[in-house]
């Protein structure tokens, strides 16, 4: 996976590989957030709970908040952070 910071498109994508041919560079393209007009900045990963799943954390510097997402798979007692 690929996250890119759409910057002032004030969007974050994620890109998967549709193939596993090093040759082949095709991508499914993933808005995973929009803040609508504003800056998205530069996008940081780290398991920072040391639970195991990559945290993503993701700037929006015209709302003056830091949105947060985690890998980890959601259940029914524990929604999906984002």
């Amino acid at each position: 996976m690929i996250l890119l910071s759409g910057d002032d498109d004030g969007r974050a994508y994620m890109f998967e590989a549709l193939s596993q041919d090093p040759f082949d560079w095709t991508y499914n393209k993933t808005t995973f957030l929009d803040v609508g007009d504003g800056t998205v900045g530069e996008i940081a990963a780290a398991d920072v709970n040391n639970d195991g799943y990559v945290d993503v954390f993701v700037p929006s510097y015209n709302g003056n908040q830091v949105v947060v997402f985690t890998f980890k798979q959601a259940t029914d007692d524990l929604p999906l952070v984002g």
